[in-house]
């Protein structure tokens, strides 16, 4: 039997691989909430924040007097990552007419594999941050009547002066992140105290860094990815409820694991990768598979604040 080639033995094509990893859903925000930490082992510690660089250390030595010694400690869960597979089937015939006129298949089935493995973990990173059960009392709101922000009773710069200091009571640090849906966002530029802030510019033209100015957050990412759910009834994958929250996005070389971030996502190195295609012989189809290796995380929620219900 003729050895293996090192071609023939290879089960991850390098090449696609980079493809995968190079494209980008600009409809897909939950990263700013959710930042990517690389991991090697398929399991491990949650990092969490605990008040332990509050704390008032009695620092007085006497000479010759032992030291005062602080051993830290962090409270932690674990995480395990998990496996996301998917294959896209190019028919052969299709693969022949798009190779006569200069056309290669191969990178359009790996954009939408992708595409489709971005929505699945951007309502994964929506479900965890919505939902209200994890939050403790101090940290969520749910707007009801005349204090949603499609009304004009309501006073969107007001709940969000609360949500900040609710987190900076926690953490000492004021959020530097909110992730507003799309109809919530546009609700909020149609309000009259918007429009009296932006007077000489009109609501089409209120950006989320003018809006992060006004409502004092250093980053505004607006939620605008939808899904189609069992009922084929198309939804906002972030619903109408807003997110704030500090998260630490420093590479995890220099993140003392002390400082507080809210949210994570953990994700395998090396992924997500395109296996080598092949070719379906009974269905006449090349098959492009691609795989995920990753999980999102609720980190520390004492640096998150929950919105629910801001429009109607």
């Amino acid at each position: 039997m003729a050895q293996m080639t090192t071609a023939a033995a290879r089960v991850v094509d390098p090449i696609n691989s980079s493809v995968v990893r190079g494209f980008e859903h600009p409809e897909h925000v939950g990263e700013a909430l959710f930042p990517i930490v690389p991991v090697k082992t398929r399991g491990g510690k949650v990092i969490q924040f605990n008040r332990d660089s509050f704390r008032l250390y009695r620092t007085i030595r006497a000479p010759g007097a032992a030291t005062p010694r602080v051993q830290f400690g962090y409270a932690s869960g674990s995480f395990s990552v998990e496996d996301h597979s998917l294959e896209a089937a190019v028919p052969v015939e299709l693969d022949q007419e798009a190779a006569s006129i200069g056309i290669d298949m191969s990178e359009g089935p790996l954009y939408e594999l992708d595409n489709i493995m971005g929505l699945g973990l951007e309502k994964q990173r929506a479900d965890i941050a919505r939902t209200a059960a994890s939050y403790a009392a101090a940290n969520k709101t749910a707007l009801t009547g005349i204090d949603r922000f499609d009304t004009t009773t309501s006073n969107p710069p007001l709940v969000f002066r609360a949500a900040r200091e609710a987190i900076r009571s926690k953490i000492g640090m004021f959020p530097n992140v909110a992730l507003i849906p799309s109809p919530v966002f546009e609700a909020m530029c149609d309000h009259a105290l918007a429009r009296d802030q932006f007077k000489y510019t009109s609501a089409d033209s209120i950006t989320p860094e003018m809006m992060a100015r006004w409502l004092r957050i250093p980053k505004i990412v607006i939620g605008g990815s939808v899904f189609v759910d069992d009922a084929d009834v198309q939804q906002d994958v972030w619903g109408k409820d807003i997110v704030l929250a500090y998260v630490n996005v420093r590479p995890m070389s220099k993140r003392w694991m002390g400082s507080p971030s809210a949210f994570y996502t953990y994700n395998l190195d090396g992924y997500p990768l395109a296996e080598v295609s092949y070719l379906d012989r009974n269905a006449k189809s090349e098959i492009y598979p691609v795989t995920h290796a990753r999980t999102p995380v609720a980190a520390g929620l004492d640096a998150a604040y929950l919105i629910q219900t801001a429009v109607s």
